[in-house]
C-alpha cells in the first residue's frame, strides 16, 4: 500500500510533535549537567508513579506509559516546559491515543513499544483541566517528588484515564476528530485522519466530509494538499 501523501514532510514539519523536528529534551546530552540532574528526578517521580498505573493495565516505556486495547494505544507522556532550569524541573502532562487501522492504511505500522506521543492521532493536554488554567506545569525539585507523584495520579484518576478510556473507543474518536479547534493545521490534521479512516472503513460519508471541507478550503493555501488527499483515498477500491 502507498503511502499517503499527507503523511510527507510537508505536512509533518507543520506538526510541532512531529519526531522529525522536535528532540526531546530529557534525551539530549547537555555539558553542564542539566539533564543528569533532572534525569534524576525525573526517574524517581516515575518510580514512584509507575506501581499505580501498572495496575491499570500501563507498561512503562522510557519516558512515558503505555497501555493497548482493540486496535488503540492509549499514551501518557510528561513534557519538558522549555522554562526548566537546572535545579527544577518543570513539565506537564500531555495523553494520546494511537489508532491502529490508521497506522495500517497510511503503511505505516511501527511495534507497539515504538509509539510516542508525537505518533498520536488525538492528543489532549491535562493543563486546562486543573483549575482552568491552559498551561499548568509541575515544578519538580528534590524535595517535593512525592508530592507532585501524588498530584500526577490524581489527575490522571480523574481526568486522564477517564478520557484515554473514552477516545479509545472509534465512535468517540471520531466525533472529536469532527471539533472545529485548535488550530488551522490541527483542524487539517483532524480531517485528513477523520475521512481517512471513514474510507478504511468503507464508510461512504468520508466524501460527505471531505467536500464540505473542499467548500471551506477555497482559496486556502491548504486547498491543494486537501485535494491531492482526496485524489489519493479516492485511489483505492
Amino acid at each position: 500500500m502507498v503511502k499517503g501523501p499527507l503523511l510527507t514532510t510537508r505536512l509533518t514539519t507543520a506538526n510541532p510533535f512531529n519526531h522529525k523536528i522536535i528532540i526531546d529534551a530529557l534525551q539530549r546530552t547537555d555539558v553542564d549537567g542539566y539533564n543528569r540532574q533532572n534525569m534524576t528526578k525525573y526517574e524517581r517521580l516515575m518510580d514512584a508513579i509507575t506501581p499505580e498505573l501498572i495496575c491499570n493495565g500501563f507498561t512503562r516505556i522510557q519516558t512515558e506509559f503505555h497501555c493497548s486495547q482493540k486496535g488503540y494505544h492509549g499514551i501518557i507522556s510528561m513534557q519538558r516546559n522549555s522554562n526548566s532550569y537546572t535545579n527544577n524541573y518543570k513539565f506537564t502532562l500531555v495523553i494520546g491515543v494511537v489508532c491502529s487501522a490508521l497506522k495500517t492504511f497510511f503503511n505505516d505500522v511501527v511495534q507497539f513499544r515504538s509509539y510516542r506521543i508525537h505518533d498520536a492521532h488525538w492528543r489532549e493536554e491535562l493543563g486546562p483541566f486543573i483549575l482552568g488554567n491552559q498551561r499548568h506545569c509541575w515544578v519538580l525539585n528534590d524535595d517535593n517528588i512525592s508530592i507532585v507523584a501524588d498530584q500526577v495520579l490524581e489527575v490522571l484518576r480523574k481526568v486522564g484515564l477517564p478520557l484515554l478510556n473514552k477516545y479509545m473507543v472509534e465512535d468517540h474518536l471520531l466525533r472529536a476528530w469532527k471539533v472545529k479547534n485548535g488550530s488551522e493545521i490541527m483542524e487539517f490534521r483532524n480531517m485528513v485522519n477523520l475521512t481517512s479512516l471513514l474510507r478504511f472503513r468503507a464508510n461512504p460519508q468520508w466524501q460527505v466530509i471531505a467536500n464540505d471541507y473542499k467548500k471551506k478550503l477555497q482559496s486556502h493555501h491548504l486547498y491543494n494538499e486537501w485535494q491531492k488527499h482526496v485524489r489519493w483515498l479516492n485511489s483505492f477500491q
